[in-house]
């Protein structure tokens, strides 16, 4: 193997290392009922803590956890005004909790 594949390698390997994390991270989100609810809230619009808390019936603590999951899987982040929204990966995460949601439900 020459220096320009083993390159190669080691950046397909850190990108597979890196995916692998980013599933993981969304798989505990999905398997968090909070978590998933803050993604629902945050699905059509961004909101404040003190909205997600209301809507949400949960403690300053617990949101403030959930909140932090879902920044640092890259599901949600802050934005300057102090409100929260969903990332794309968010939004694709969101989809994929309707879709599944809907599945469960069956049809209305």
């Amino acid at each position: 193997m020459n220096a320009r594949q083993w390159e190669t390698t080691q950046l397909v390997s850190k990108e597979n290392e890196k995916d692998s994390e980013t599933v993981r991270k969304v798989g505990d989100v999905l398997r968090s009922p909070p978590a998933t609810g803050v993604i629902r809230e945050l699905k059509n619009s961004t909101k404040s803590f003190s909205q997600l808390k209301k809507n949400l019936s949960m403690s300053s603590g617990s949101l403030n956890y959930h909140l932090l999951k879902l920044r640092s899987a890259g599901i949600l982040k802050k934005t300057q005004g102090e409100r929260y929204t969903l990332t794309t990966l968010g939004q694709k995460v969101s989809e994929i909790v309707r879709r599944t949601l809907k599945e469960v439900k069956g049809p209305p």
